[in-house]
């Protein structure tokens, strides 16, 4: 993609010269803002990823870290505790599969950041929504990062929500994992609910039939193997309209031995030429402007089709390389999220195992890593709730998904008890935890749930805390 951009000039009149500086500076700042934007708008070809970063601005999350770094807050333990929650999560988000919307609790006193790991195709857009219900107006942060872009093990920032507003989009520009992380300003919190969804980013080329009319797949074998199928083919009656993907720019409508008749689409927005080919007949010409759903001709078999069934092969190239066109196109299964089956109400409150055991997995399903295995009465904290699982926060400060079947979200105490001596009650259920207050002995103490040693407990005063009874 390289070209040379001042060519090579003897001395020329003031006037033209200075005609020339101008319109070289024009193109230079052209070719400079096409970088930034990730794609050549003179070759068409995709910058190196090195010069698309030079050109990315901060993102609303960075000026905020920023903000708080002017205002000489960046060093207090809330703002450390927000920045390295920011960061902790990159390093184990959840794996979800797209569409779903989870239901999650933020604590204002206690900063998190939620992250999310889902793999998308080239040729897929990914949207992420985030809302947050509080009692008083926030600011969300939505970043989208691609997995490893880095360096192994090291995400970067590919898309963000605008000042503003919380919700982003993404097309990779390859297969692979992004991770979605979606946090709220300090000292903001309430009950945040984040949604996705992956659509297919070109509209599908033959209206009326299904998905399932996309036969010849790309890379199949042709010519006894002397080369592959560089394209889709979509099959439904001669005479069919065939309609134009995306916006672009007609640069060829002819007729090749191989193509029949054929129509070549320059979508420049996506730095791609759109292959339109077997048409029966064209309706555009060189030159012509269209937009997406605009009718481009009609689904046929001339080139070398003429012995097969009526059909439109369909075609995407960046550059040279043809490009797997059935990502771009297919209709993405899951038309909608799964809404939470857990109370909502419950959002932030205390639960407890009641199944012989409770098996804790690094995400919503049941072949996710499993991180903890929980026997009955271990009470855990409900962080969220993503269909038919529950996030929760662990007694030892983990965290993971649990089936809802196997929790009591409004349970009941499992015993009271008298204390005989002076009992403490703590902060967490570790021997060397805070102490929250001392019991004296004919005290009385609640069970809400056990945990190793320890027992969650309530106080006849209402106070929550962690007693070795």
């Amino acid at each position: 993609c390289t070209r040379e951009l001042v060519p090579s000039r003897a001395q020329e009149p003031p006037v033209r010269a200075r005609r020339r500086a101008a319109i070289w500076t024009a193109a230079v700042a052209v070719l400079l803002l096409s970088i930034a934007a990730g794609t050549s708008l003179v070759t068409g070809c995709r910058a190196p990823r090195v010069l698309r970063d030079a050109f990315t601005p901060a993102t609303p999350h960075e000026q905020y870290m920023r903000g708080l770094e002017k205002a000489g807050l960046a060093d207090t333990a809330l703002a450390r505790d927000w920045r390295d929650s920011s960061v902790a999560v990159l390093t184990r988000p959840t794996p979800v599969a797209t569409p779903f919307t989870e239901e999650l609790f933020v604590d204002p006193v206690a900063p998190r950041a939620a992250a999310y790991a889902v793999t998308v195709r080239r040729g897929q857009r990914l949207e992420i929504q985030a809302t947050l219900q509080s009692d008083a107006s926030a600011r969300l942060f939505v970043d989208v990062f691609e997995a490893g872009a880095g360096g192994p093990g090291t995400p970067r920032a590919r898309a963000s929500a605008p000042e503003g507003e919380s919700r982003a989009a993404f097309e990779p520009d390859r297969d692979g994992r992004v991770i979605v992380r979606v946090q709220p300003e300090l000292l903001r919190g309430g009950r945040l609910r984040v949604t996705s969804r992956l659509t297919a980013t070109l509209l599908f080329p033959v209206p009326g039939v299904t998905p399932a009319a996309l036969r010849s797949v790309f890379g199949d074998p042709r010519d006894a193997g002397q080369r592959r199928h560089e394209g889709v083919d979509i099959f439904a009656p001669r005479g069919t309209p065939v309609v134009a993907a995306s916006d672009g720019v007609v640069t060829s409508a002819g007729e090749t031995a191989r193509g029949g008749r054929v129509v070549w689409l320059w979508n420049a927005a996506r730095g791609q030429a759109q292959y339109y080919a077997h048409l029966s007949e064209q309706l555009v010409t060189p030159g012509q402007l269209v937009r997406r759903g605009d009718v481009i001709g009609r689904v046929g078999n001339t080139g070398n089709a003429r012995t097969t069934s009526p059909h439109l092969h369909f075609g995407i190239y960046a550059g040279p390389r043809a490009l797997d066109p059935a990502p771009f196109v297919r209709p993405v299964p899951g038309a909608a999220a799964v809404p939470a089956a857990a109370s909502l109400e419950r959002l932030g409150a205390w639960a407890r195992v009641t199944s012989a055991r409770a098996d804790v997995r690094a995400g919503p399903a049941a072949d996710a890593p499993e991180l903890a295995v929980l026997p009955r009465n271990t009470p855990v904290r409900v962080a969220g709730a993503l269909d038919r699982w529950v996030r929760v926060l662990l007694p030892d400060a983990g965290e993971g998904f649990v089936p809802l079947a196997s929790l009591a979200l409004s349970p009941g105490p499992l015993r009271r008890v008298q204390v005989t001596a002076d009992t403490a009650v703590r902060t967490r259920p570790e021997p060397d935890a805070p102490v929250r207050m001392l019991i004296p002995p004919a005290g009385r103490l609640t069970v809400l749930g056990t945990f190793g040693e320890h027992a969650l407990v309530q106080t006849e005063s209402g106070e929550r805390g962690w007693a070795r009874l």
